[in-house]
């Protein structure tokens, strides 16, 4: 499954970072059910408007392609577009 998030930036872009990283952080946490543990984890691909994109087509496509570029990397990690990995 995927899920869009629309965040402004901050102060301090780097607050991005850490948001990003406490989703991956939190969504590998182990969660009980039934009494029995599940583990998940998440990839997350991220786009800045409007260095990286200037409509939310484009956006939600860049952010896509990042996002892919995590999973062919090894997965539960999370990367900002890059016009080069297009």
């Amino acid at each position: 499954d995927e899920f869009c998030l629309l965040l402004t930036v901050p102060e301090r872009f780097e607050l991005l970072e850490d948001i990003c990283q406490r989703i991956i952080t939190t969504a590998s946490e182990p969660i009980a059910i039934l009494n029995r543990k599940i583990k998940i984890s998440a990839s997350i691909g991220g786009c800045i408007y409007p260095d990286h994109a200037a409509d939310k087509r484009k956006l939600l496509e860049h952010a896509d392609s990042a996002l892919y570029q995590v999973k062919k990397s090894g997965k539960a990690r999370w990367k900002w577009f890059s016009p080069n990995t297009i």
